[in-house]
């Protein structure tokens, strides 16, 4: 049954591009933000994804129209490395907090470590650290938490795809994670660290991927010049593809209604997005990337 389909994020018209940047330890996203702001020559600029000043690796920062897509870079699946320390606990849960040593007289094994990892894989749900940006009452809970107010947070349900233990030296832990959007890695070792009954704490982390934005694709951020722009595509690659003719094309364009269909026939488009799908990417016969519709 063919279904209306109205397009919503018409992107033709504009100049628009990502860039994959290396964030360095100690900026903070924003710093990031600030230093592409003059580099581009324009305060139309966002980013996919905070990274805390402790953690380094890819950061997609989005000029221009490609602030419309940053969301759905954020639904991209991302892939972290990173390093736990057991034995201690603090209260921003990583190495940057009030650290509490812990006496630890029988350290946790490599065998105990992997059992209890093991229970993180897939959906579940987890309690955010309270130093994060997440709004309480219209509030970032890091003030309140820094104000010595109370923060209630409520656990999330997110997605771990996988989690491998990838070296181990107590109270060391090296870990590889890929999971969905709003995973805090942090969250992570303070709950390991329980489990294991000695604590834990998050000592390095270094994103490697966000979607198709790769680490080894990277620009440091003293070479904003040698970045290469990506395209707006590279946000919606996850998404169902809705391939239009010059009809429904000029009509997407327009704002207008047009209907799926099941191949091509008179005039409105050729479409894969699934009878489930509320979103798709929409692409003309030459390929270029028209913008996002939902059905």
């Amino acid at each position: 049954m063919n279904a209306p389909a109205k397009p919503y994020n018409n992107l033709m018209g504009e100049i628009g591009y990502f860039l994959n940047i290396d964030k360095p330890a100690g900026m903070t996203s924003r710093d990031v933000v600030n230093r592409v702001v003059k580099f581009a020559e324009t305060r139309r600029v966002g980013h996919a994804g905070t990274l805390d000043p402790l953690a380094t690796g890819v950061l997609v920062v989005a000029i221009e129209k490609a602030t419309r897509l940053v969301e759905y870079v954020q639904q991209q699946p991302k892939i972290y490395e990173a390093e736990f320390l057991l034995g201690q606990s603090s209260d921003t849960d990583d190495i940057e907090g009030r650290i509490e040593h812990r006496l630890v007289s029988q350290p946790p094994t490599r065998a105990e470590i992997e059992q209890v990892l093991s229970r993180f894989q897939g959906e579940i749900d987890q309690l955010p650290p309270k130093y994060s940006a997440l709004k309480i009452g219209g509030r970032a809970a890091y003030d309140l938490a820094r104000k010595g107010l109370e923060v209630d947070l409520k656990p999330r349900r997110i997605r771990i795809d996988s989690i491998e233990l990838t070296g181990f030296d107590y109270p060391r832990v090296e870990l590889t994670v890929a999971c969905g959007s709003g995973t805090y890695i942090r969250s992570i070792a303070r709950d390991l660290g329980e489990a294991l009954g000695v604590g834990g704490l998050m000592s390095r982390l270094r994103r490697t991927a966000v979607g198709v934005f790769q680490i080894a694709d990277a620009v440091g951020i003293e070479q904003l010049a040698d970045g290469v722009h990506r395209p707006l595509a590279d946000a919606v690659g996850h998404l169902p593809r809705l391939q239009v003719d010059a009809e429904g094309e000029i009509r997407f364009h327009q704002g207008k209604v047009f209907r799926r269909m099941d191949g091509p026939t008179d005039g409105s488009a050729v479409a894969d997005v699934g009878d489930c799908s509320k979103e798709f990417a929409v692409f003309n016969f030459e390929g270029s990337f028209l913008g996002i519709g939902i059905l």
